[in-house]
């Protein structure tokens, strides 16, 4: 062995620090195709938006700790999240009682429909009675 050959330092063929680039391209290829980073951006811009609005309905004087009014603020978040899954392609089952719940007027703007509620305060005192 020469005296050059004894100060060449050899260095690992793969950095441990960084992963294969390759592998990591496949990884993401796999995840573009099974929907999984169309369905975790989807959770996080309904988690963001969720803190928005009730953060800025706590702001805005509203207690939003109320137990009462748990289910009106549920239904918003809801609506919410059925709107963005439909953006991905997702289901959400608020995305058909929409359709159901509202009509769409000339200028734009969309009124609920109170024979919509009917129905449904009916089918609610129906069940009721039955049980």
């Amino acid at each position: 062995m020469s005296n050059t050959q004894s100060n060449v330092i050899e260095f690992p063929k793969q950095n441990k620090r960084y992963p294969d680039v390759t592998l990591l391209k496949e990884k993401m290829e796999e995840a573009i195709q099974d929907g999984s980073i169309r369905r975790a951006h989807a959770q996080e811009t309904i988690n963001l938006f969720t803190t928005i609005l009730i953060e800025n309905l706590a702001i805005a004087g509203f207690d939003v700790s109320k137990s009462a009014d748990m289910k009106m603020l549920a239904l918003a978040i809801e609506s919410l999240k059925a709107y963005i899954m439909k953006y991905y392609g997702e289901y959400h089952p608020l995305q058909g009682l929409s359709e159901e719940l509202f009509i769409a007027k000339k200028n734009g703007v969309y009124l609920l429909k109170t024979t919509s509620i009917q129905k449904f305060l009916e089918l609610k005192t129906n069940s009721k009675t039955e049980h």
